[in-house]
């Protein structure tokens, strides 16, 4: 076996940065979903509160184009999850979620 075969293990420091890049990426994600589900409940549309949190992986790319929160829009917390997961990904060398 040839040792230069191997990956270089990532140093703590980008471990650390992957870590708290990926802890940013879910809750942007659960601040989406959690909004799309409370605010859908509110209203009373249960069976759509339920779909929302069923199907979050698109509840996420659809609803901060329409909504806000405490006067933020929500495309702005996608923009963070969005940026957040790329950077735990390469530089924390985090394995993609599949």
């Amino acid at each position: 076996m040839d040792w230069d075969s191997y990956p270089e293990p990532a140093s703590p420091l980008r471990v650390f940065i992957g870590i708290v890049a990926r802890i940013i990426t879910w809750v942007a994600i659960a601040i989406i979903v959690i909004d799309a589900v409370v605010s859908l409940w509110q209203d009373g549309n249960y069976i759509l509160s339920v779909l929302a949190a069923i199907l979050f992986p698109a509840t996420v790319f659809i609803w901060p184009w329409t909504h806000s929160l405490w006067g933020v829009s929500l495309i702005i917390v996608f923009a963070i999850a969005v940026v957040a997961y790329p950077i735990s990904t390469f530089v924390g060398r985090l394995p993609p979620i599949t």
